[in-house]
């Protein structure tokens, strides 16, 4: 319905300036002008794009502009009433796929916003009934009132997020335009979802989609505990560290590195260890006439060489401290480790260690370690 309104508005207008100009009409189509230069877009700049494709100068000119003036505000304004007329019509058209995924999602009680660069967006939303269906909308009256930057820069979809108050990297962005898939992949959102209404796989991959389905009825929503790609520790047990360390391995195929605490060396609960794909020893031993020949991964020089003292006591050690909470999760779905510890010292200094590592998929070279620590009843130098 928005792109035969623009249809609508555009050929008119260039059936006109052909009359006054002599230039051949050559009329706006749908699946390349649409698509490239106004879909996604706030109106003035879906008015503005596209007549710079077609190297037509108009000036801005202002909302108070009456329908039939030249400029890009009257334009949008003429392309706004085509809308609204057969919004009025002919009603609006419900993907009911596009339905029944957000009613599951609500269902798992997980936050929903729609966000459009639309200034009749709630009207659309009335129209199909489907107004309840979403816990926030930011639209094009939004854009306009708080200054935000329309798409393809990302401003429409973190409102969204930060009104839902949930990080980008914890949201899903499922859109069918071109400036919209842009958008999610430039506001750092989880995952970006494009939607192919006509033969635009590529071009919506390119543009930054992790995943392209032709209906949201290809999504498919995994009902499960949260623990279910979590493993979880509980408690400090100096006799199954090794254990723990073995199975809390994190690695990208080409290096590993065992789930030892940083700054932990070699002993009889530890065995730090940082493995490369064929960075092996190959030994030969004679037993009864016989060569056995074995070859054994080897340790690296350890880079979790991270330790943590405060004022000049000892180092840290788990087992030189009352601990008072410790927890160890390896969140398999997306490859991170994470150690939590609570403990008091001799002199009574209660401290929070929280510690994130994670190894690379992007870049097989690249591992990354976080430390956090949090003085929760004392002040001092920590080293």
């Amino acid at each position: 319905m928005h792109a035969a309104a623009w249809k609508e508005l555009f050929d008119a207008y260039l059936r006109e300036r052909s009359v006054e100009t002599g230039e051949p009409f050559v009329p706006f189509e749908i699946e390349t002008d649409y698509a490239h230069h106004v879909d996604g877009k706030p109106r003035l700049d879906g008015v503005a794009d596209f007549l710079a494709s077609r190297r037509i100068e108009l000036p801005m000119g202002s909302a108070d502009d009456a329908p039939d003036a030249r400029t890009i505000h009257a334009l949008g304004r003429r392309k706004d009433e085509y809308f609204l007329r057969r919004l009025e019509q002919d009603g609006v058209e419900v993907y009911e796929p596009s339905i029944a995924l957000v009613r599951a999602l609500r269902a798992l009680d997980i936050a929903t916003a729609v966000v459009s660069s639309s200034n009749n967006c709630a009207a659309v939303l009335e129209k199909a009934g489907v107004s309840d269906l979403f816990d926030t909308r930011v639209d094009g009256l939004d854009l306009t009132r708080q200054r935000l930057r329309g798409k393809p820069a990302p401003d429409s979809f973190l409102e969204a997020a930060r009104r839902l108050g949930v990080e980008p990297a914890r949201a899903v962005v499922v859109e069918d335009a071109i400036a919209g898939v842009e958008a999610g992949r430039d506001g750092g959102f989880c995952c970006v979802i494009g939607v192919d209404h006509g033969g635009r796989s590529m071009a919506l991959r390119s543009a930054g989609a992790d995943v392209v389905v032709t209906t949201l009825s290809q999504v498919q929503i995994a009902v499960e505990p949260p623990w279910a790609w979590s493993l979880v520790y509980d408690g400090y047990d100096p006799a199954r560290e090794g254990t723990r360390e073995a199975l809390c391995t994190i690695g990208n195929g080409f290096f590993a590195t065992r789930g030892a605490s940083p700054g932990s060396v070699a002993d009889g609960t530890h065995y730090p260890g940082t493995y490369f794909a064929s960075g092996y020893d190959r030994l030969r031993t004679h037993l009864d006439g016989v060569v056995v020949e074995n070859e054994d991964l080897v340790n690296f020089p350890n880079w979790l060489s991270l330790s943590l003292r405060i004022d000049d006591e000892d180092w840290f050690d788990e087992r030189r401290v009352r601990l008072l909470s410790y927890r160890q999760e390896l969140d398999l779905r997306r490859g991170v480790l994470s150690r939590s510890v609570t403990f008091e010292d001799g002199r009574g200094r209660r401290t929070r260690l929280d510690e994130r590592r994670l190894v690379s998929m992007d870049d097989m070279h690249l591992a990354a370690l976080e430390v956090a620590l949090t003085a929760e009843n004392w002040s001092g130098r920590v080293t």
